[in-house]
């Protein structure tokens, strides 16, 4: 599945590192509710970033796909640990943001 923002590899990742930290997540935030409600097949409005995900019924093959959309856009790896039962898509897109602003643009 494509990104929901119709972001190329690396493209997001590059405009990620010249945000604030708080811009960085809301912007990673969007990708990330692009990216379940195309997984999910529901509208991105009816996502709620601080909900958690297991609430929407995310099994682990969902998981797989958001983390392979998220290494095709991000070009970073989504730990399967960072979709626990009580994860949320703000707590997700503030791990990546911390990760990617930390290798600073290494991929």
């Amino acid at each position: 599945m494509s990104s929901g923002q119709g972001q190329n590899s690396g493209t997001l990742r590059a405009d990620l590192l010249t945000l604030s930290h708080a811009k960085a997540v809301k912007r990673t935030t969007e990708f990330l509710k692009a990216e379940i409600a195309g997984i999910l097949r529901v509208s991105a409005k009816s996502l709620s970033s601080t909900r958690p995900l297991a609430e929407y019924g995310m099994d682990s093959l969902m998981g797989v796909e958001l983390g392979l959309a998220t290494q095709d856009t991000l070009g970073d790896d989504l730990p399967m640990s960072a979709l626990g039962d009580d994860s949320t898509i703000e707590g997700i897109a503030t791990m990546l943001v911390d990760h990617i602003k930390a290798s600073g643009g290494a991929q």
